[in-house]
């Protein structure tokens, strides 16, 4: 059983582990809060501050020596910890802390958690390949080193990306940096337990707005209400699923900032808040601030836009503007002092961004953005993106029993409590709500569509509403604690049930969003163990050669991961139709040509039989470039099939041509779904045509054609097979029309 949840319990202990050091040292620097914020700041945001401090000593050590090569990483990592358990006066004190904390990091974890305990493994055809990649490189090189056009590799285009862009590498050193401290030999082991340590910091953070601004609340209940983030389909929980590594730590550090300024802002013109004490609680907002610099540039503007206009505010409130000035430069000094070397590339990064257009069109009303803010609304690629096809829908429902709670609240206290909206502790939340509320407006109405369909720039749109789930669930979960107070027993039995029925739901949810991932491994029970297998079988049957991956079109995702866990071989491939790799790789290597004697990895069947090693001899089938015209290709542990609605055409190539081979067998298997005629088409690289009638078809009745052909293989440049009838729907559950299906299509040197 521990074999095959091998990465789910590793995780666990993993994450837990992480908080536990992020903790102890987050609660020491704490102590440089102000007085009376102190226990809400230690208790709340110390994983916050302990995270953002390794992040800056990874970027720091990432930048200048391998991560995993040198004692540079364990000596900080353990110098850190043992110096903040050395200052701790209260060991016990700190082990209740982190221990609530853990019950708390696995609760919110359940989304990500439920997938490795069934798959083993976890959704890494997204994003999240490009980190998987940088934190591998990092283990054996410096990232200030850049690489050589001739030791550039598949995998190592990520990382030469990164270098020759200046994109923000933040995360990824933190990434490289556990994955060197605790010594695992691939990034796709540990990937889950940091992006979730840092799923986790960002929603317990979110206590220090709610706990200064809901007096006397329960932390116990107040624990309860910041996991409903984790548990919805706002954006924490998205980036968290579908790769969004640094946008979810730079949230993570972002938010942080944020409510830690809202709760120092009234303090700096306080008499007693003298300015060695601002310059200590200045340590701390510098410390989130550059962390968030590092890890996820694009987000600075809008909290240093939070920030400056919160300021001015309590500036115009109190006519005190010395004061302000004096945090800010002080502020602006740390802060500069804490990114160091890192300024050039956060400062080219954040120009980059805002220059580029990237993502996919989100076709969505605006209601959807508002929705998914809330969290009842999946993300862009995620389940129950219900306002793409009905208004009507249980969502809707839930989403207004969020609001009329709110107003519940507002409306019960009025006179008492409505200031929560107003105290600064909420200011910059609030503004910061409200200035990617305005961007989502100004992107969907004041910037052209660069897509096909969707209305103005929807990715901006999506992006804006994902960032804003921190902020909008401060003023929700706010709200909603406001009620807490008025019927305690009756809130805290709802939001009991309500806590275990979201665990239920997204134990099957995680079923959903993996199924797209998990229909192509069909027959794999654990996936980091197939992968780590898959390595050891291609070596150890490969010895040493070149391997040529025969992995296009729907392999292609199954081809990056070979790249990850192959990185240390040589690997040739057709790359040209793989976005991710193949802007960054010479040219010489984009569409990379074997050797007789090299290895051939093709995609086989499924299970134990997922892939097919041989060596190349020049008998090798033709190779299928590309299937137009039929659904997507399917497949189980024997054949492969596309379904098709009228005509499809397969594009072939070769990848040796010998003049001793001067015929080819065409075979395939079809059946039509109705009394058809089949057309069958091959076409020659000399334009020539060989066409074949194939009638008396009976609907489901499986036919073979086998045909020699006096064409060499080289020669064969498509295959065009046509039926004459009308298609069909394929099933009650299957709205999909089809003429025929078609199966197993080989092209064979023959003789």
């Amino acid at each position: 059983m521990f074999s095959h949840h091998h990465i789910f319990f590793v995780n666990c202990a993993t994450l837990v582990f992480i908080l536990f050091v992020c903790t102890v040292i987050g609660r020491q620097l704490a102590n440089l809060s102000p007085f009376k914020l102190r226990p809400f700041v230690k208790f709340y945001l110390s994983p916050a501050l302990g995270l953002a401090s390794i992040i800056l000593a990874a970027s720091l050590i990432g930048r200048l020596t391998p991560l995993g090569e040198s004692l540079t990483a364990p000596f900080a990592f353990f110098a850190l910890s043992f110096l903040a358990l050395g200052f701790e006066r209260n060991f016990w004190k700190t082990l209740q802390h982190t221990a609530l904390i853990s019950i708390f990091a696995l609760l919110c974890a359940t989304p990500m958690l439920a997938q490795l305990f069934t798959y083993g493994g976890y959704d890494a055809h997204n994003d999240a390949f490009t980190y998987l990649a940088h934190s591998d490189w990092l283990q054996h090189h410096a990232f200030g080193s850049s690489i050589p056009p001739t030791e550039i590799t598949p995998a190592s285009t990520q990382v030469s990306m990164y270098q020759t862009q200046g994109y923000r590498m933040g995360a990824s050193y933190l990434l490289a940096f556990f994955q060197a401290v605790l010594h695992y030999r691939w990034a796709y082991s540990i990937y889950p337990s940091v992006i979730l340590a840092a799923l986790v910091i960002c929603s317990l953070s979110l206590g220090l707005v709610i706990s200064l601004t809901v007096t006397r609340l329960n932390r116990i209940f107040c624990l309860g209400f910041l996991s409903l983030p984790c548990l919805g389909f706002g954006g924490l929980t998205f980036g968290c699923l579908y790769g969004f590594f640094p946008q979810t730590v730079g949230l993570a550090m972002g938010g942080a900032v944020i409510f830690l300024f809202g709760a120092v802002l009234p303090q700096i013109v306080n008499r007693n808040f003298s300015w060695p004490k601002q310059f200590l609680s200045a340590v701390l907002v510098s410390l989130l601030f550059a962390a968030c610099c590092v890890a996820y540039s694009e987000l600075i503007v809008f909290v240093l836009a939070a920030i400056v206009l919160s300021t001015l505010t309590y500036t115009i409130k109190t006519r005190q503007p010395t004061p302000y000035l004096r945090y800010g430069v002080m502020c602006s000094s740390l802060s500069l002092l804490f990114i160091n070397i890192e300024l050039p590339r956060v400062i080219r990064a954040i120009y980059q961004q805002t220059q580029s257009v990237v993502g996919t069109p989100v076709d969505w009303p605006l209601t959807g953005y508002v929705v998914h803010q809330l969290g009842v609304h999946g993300g862009a690629w995620d389940i129950y993106q219900w306002t793409k096809e009905q208004t009507n829908h249980p969502a809707t429902v839930i989403s207004l029993v969020i609001l009329f709670a709110l107003a519940m609240a507002i409306v019960l206290y009025k006179r008492r409590h409505t200031r929560f909206l107003r105290q600064s502790v909420m200011l910059p939340s609030l503004i910061t709500l409200l200035l990617f509320s305005i961007g989502i407006l100004y992107f969907r109405y004041f910037v052209a569509n660069p897509f096909s369909v969707g209305t103005g720039q929807s990715w901006s749109q999506f992006k804006l509403a994902n960032w804003s789930s921190p902020f909008i669930s401060v003023v929700l979960i706010s709200g909603l604690a406001l009620l807490f107070r008025k019927w305690k027993v009756l809130c805290g039995l709802t939001l009991a049930i309500l806590i275990s029925t979201l665990v239920h739901y997204n134990i099957d949810w995680s079923k959903e969003r993996m199924q797209h991932v998990m229909a192509y491994y069909l027959g794999v029970p654990n996936l980091e163990k197939f992968y780590k297998d898959t390595r050891d079988h291609i070596i150890s049957k490969c010895e040493n050669r070149s391997i040529y991956l025969d992995l296009t079109e729907v392999n292609h995702k199954f081809r990056q991961m070979l790249s990850l866990f192959l990185a240390d071989q040589k690997l040739i491939s057709d790359w040209r139709g793989d976005g991710y790799i193949i802007n960054s790789l010479p040219k010489n290597m984009r569409n990379g040509k074997p050797a007789l004697g090299d290895c051939l990895v093709e995609r086989d069947s499924v299970g134990e039989k997922f892939i097919k090693i041989t060596t190349i001899d020049g008998h090798e089938d033709n190779i299928i470039v590309s299937a137009i015209g039929g659904y997507d290709r399917e497949q189980d542990y024997d054949h492969f099939w596309y379904w098709v609605k009228h005509q499809i055409s397969f594009r072939f190539k070769r990848l040796f041509s010998s003049s001793e081979l001067t015929h080819t067998k065409l075979y395939f298997k079809y059946f039509t779904t109705g009394d058809h005629t089949v057309t069958i088409s091959v076409t020659e690289t000399n334009k020539k045509q060989h066409v074949f009638i194939l009638q008396n078809n009976k609907a489901g009745d499986l036919k073979t054609f086998e045909e020699i052909l006096d064409i060499p293989p080289s020669q064969i440049k498509e295959l065009r097979v046509k039926s004459n009838g009308a298609a069909q729907q394929l099933g009650e559950s299957d709205s999909r029309l089809a003429a025929f299906r078609i199966f197993d299509v080989k092209v064979t040197p023959w003789g």
